[in-house]
């Protein structure tokens, strides 16, 4: 359940979403053909991710219903079709447990976004994430 952003910036001809998550909120973005044309923001983050225990998954069940809104609003109100590709930044462990959740009540096929990082280079920072897909589409801020 990997993908690198160039999946991402090379969406061409289908629709994708992507789930963004800070600590306190999370994003998210529907594509098609590279296009933004959904952006919902809510108030679900890491760290309410992260209370969730086996006994009680109901954040995961707000996160879905959260989910399930934006995409049958995109569905609805553009007509073209159900986006079934979605992409989870960052990967964490919460984050992990929440996609096996959301993949087990959904038809998703899910995918993290990796920026590999290594000893000299950590990676991409998640707050860093926005701005740095703007610049890979060339978009000033």
């Amino acid at each position: 359940m990997r993908a690198n952003l160039q999946v991402v910036q090379h969406s061409s001809e289908h629709s994708m979403a992507v789930l963004t998550l800070t600590r306190e909120s999370g994003l998210l973005s529907v594509y098609h053909d590279t296009d933004l044309y959904v952006s919902r923001e809510f108030m679900i983050g890491t760290d309410q991710l992260g209370l969730a225990t086996s006994e009680d998954e109901s954040i995961f069940d707000a996160l879905l219903l959260e989910l399930q809104r934006s995409l049958d609003y995109f569905e609805s109100f553009y007509g073209m079709g159900s986006v079934t590709d979605l992409r989870i930044f960052p990967q964490l462990k919460a984050t992990e447990k929440m996609a096996m959740y959301l993949q087990n009540l959904s038809n998703f096929d899910i995918e993290f976004i990796s920026f590999a990082g290594d000893d000299d280079n950590p990676g991409l920072e998640p707050h860093c994430f926005h701005a740095y897909c703007a610049a890979l589409r060339g978009v000033s801020l």
